[in-house]
């Protein structure tokens, strides 16, 4: 019996120790997966970001440096001369930079090093991972009563990310919720952010300070100016109007007859009026209001607290060669005052301290101004505008009709230069047309001269033998005068209508230029120096005509 009651025991036993080690090896897994996991990746970076891959050893720059990315050659130096890559793809260090990180530059990058004689060093492997890089997170603060929740919101962020709370730029170890509560009057000077961040990159929100403590005054006054402490009541004419300050009367309205005060001392909706206001009427006012029957319509106090205006600051410019440094000047300023960035007008949400720096370019046209003030008055200067972005032509804008002056400069010189080079080719073409039918008209008067004279040779010549007379008309018709009857006493031709040749005419300015009847003349002569050579023209003594005989 015992035999058998102590098997079971036995078994649990068994079975107890095999489940708690298949447990402890289940964990073990575990924790060595995710051993493995991280220690998969030596080096994080962010998309679109840069990064530099790091070399991981000290490294001469007179060595020999290879970089390989999944053994492809990304990067080869020897001695000095660089053989694949640039020489701006590592740093002076030896690491390989890397811009506009992408995706597919994830993987394993490797290095060789060699001195000047030759020797290397043990090759180093680094796998780099690329991750999507987290975004700007905001924080919230919103009053609940006597505490405020102060909550983080991280919009849309990538995986396996982690955030944590800072107060002061002091990591906050105990809040590990995106929201959390905390008493408004202990953290009313403390500001809050959260922090996102991932292997491959971070960002913080903007430091939040909350405004949740409330204060003993109602109402704030600035010393030396007016004020209405508001009555927050329709007053009518036949009402009972009382303002008391620190339990003494000083108005009593009743109906319409004053009994202390003056008319003067409130308006016409039952406010009390306080002008150039002094430090010692700071204190509790009391309203009360009745009808004309009595009965009380409400009764209301006011803390009114009195605190020193606040005075008007000033902005200047500093340029400081591309860009602008804006400086708020506050002047003496009281206690308790805050201040903020105005550009043209509108809050700039960004600026946080009294100076900042701006790209003179692109805030030419633009007018900055600061603001100062408390809860009783604020001030805000002058809006300034800077003078930094100089133009390249003084009296010029930069840009006309939304086109920068130098594209408009630039064609109007093309096109005058144009007008320029247009009116020089039409004066030296006119010239040359002009030259050219001078030239004709030239050439056209020696042909004609060397025509007269030619006829006027064979005219006088007789014909050489074996060769037949040229056919001329001016000739035919002296024979037919020869052949005429001797007694034949007819009037006989003059001899300027007997040698009349009509002569050529010159080109007309607007027709086409001829052929040159020069280049003719000498063709035509070279054909008949071919079938007989021509004696030269003889100068022939000038005839006179007959002289008429009078019976």
């Amino acid at each position: 019996m015992m035999e058998s009651s102590s098997r079971p025991d036995v078994r649990r036993t068994t079975t107890k120790m095999a489940s708690m080690t298949a447990v402890s090896v289940f964990l073990l897994c575990c924790f060595a997966v995710a051993s493995v996991a991280s220690q998969d990746c030596d080096q994080f970076a962010a998309t679109g970001r840069s990064f530099n891959v790091s070399l991981g050893r000290k490294w001469d720059s007179n060595a020999n440096l290879k970089w390989k990315f999944k053994d492809a050659i990304i990067f080869y130096k020897r001695q000095g001369t660089v053989i694949t890559g640039k020489i701006e793809d590592i740093n002076t260090d030896g690491s390989f930079k890397l811009t506009n990180v992408r995706k597919d530059q994830e993987g394993l990058y490797s290095t060789e090093v060699y001195d000047q004689s030759g020797k290397g060093q043990p090759t180093k492997s680094i796998k780099l991972c690329v991750l999507d890089p987290v975004k700007k997170p905001k924080v919230e603060a919103t009053c609940e009563d006597k505490n405020v929740i102060i909550k983080c919101i991280p919009d849309k962020q990538p995986k396996d990310v982690e955030y944590r709370w800072l107060k002061n730029g002091v990591e906050m170890k105990k809040e590990t919720k995106l929201s959390f509560e905390v008493k408004a009057a202990e953290t009313k000077a403390d500001k809050f952010a959260c922090k996102f961040s991932n292997k491959a990159s971070s960002e913080v929100s903007d430091a939040v300070a909350h405004n949740c403590t409330k204060t003993d005054c109602d109402q704030f006054a600035a010393t030396g100016r007016s004020f209405n402490v508001s009555l927050g009541y329709a007053l009518k004419k036949t009402d009972t109007l009382k303002w008391k300050f620190e339990d003494t009367i000083i108005f009593y309205k009743r109906k319409e007859l004053v009994n202390s005060g003056k008319i003067d001392d409130i308006n016409a909706d039952g406010s009390l009026k306080r002008t150039n206001v002094g430090k010692d009427q700071a204190g509790l006012y009391t309203a009360e209001v009745h009808d004309q029957e009595g009965r009380e319509q409400t009764k209301k106090s006011i803390k009114l607290c009195v605190l020193d205006p606040v005075k008007k600051p000033k902005v200047i410019t500093t340029c400081k060669d591309k860009n602008v440094n804006i400086t708020c000047i506050p002047d003496k300023q009281p206690k308790d005052v805050e201040y903020e960035w105005l550009k043209n007008g509108a809050k700039m949400e960004k600026e946080k301290k009294l100076s900042f720096e701006v790209k003179a370019a692109e805030t030419k046209a633009d007018k900055f101004a600061c603001k100062f003030f408390n809860k009783a008055s604020s001030e805000v200067s002058e809006a300034v505008a800077h003078n930094c972005a100089k133009t390249a032509i003084p009296g010029l804008p930069d840009e006309l009709w939304g086109i920068p002056i130098w594209y408009i400069l630039g064609g109007g010189g093309g096109i005058v230069l144009l007008l320029i080079i247009i009116v020089i080719v039409c004066c030296v073409q006119t010239r040359r047309t002009r030259k050219l039918r001078l030239k004709d008209e030239e050439e056209l008067r020696l042909e004609w001269t060397n025509t007269e004279q030619h006829h006027h040779h064979h005219h006088h010549l007789p014909p050489l033998p074996n060769h037949p007379p040229p056919h001329h008309p001016h000739n035919q018709q002296q024979q037919q005068q020869q052949q005429q009857a001797p007694g034949n006493t007819g009037p006989r031709q003059s001899r300027s209508k007997q040698n009349r040749q009509p002569r050529p005419k010159a080109p007309e300015p607007n027709s086409q230029p001829q052929p040159s009847p020069r280049r003719a003349l000498q063709a035509q002569k070279h054909a008949n120096d071919a079938d007989e050579e021509q004696p030269p023209p003889l100068p022939q003594p000038r005839k006179k005509g007959p002289k008429t005989q009078v019976d």
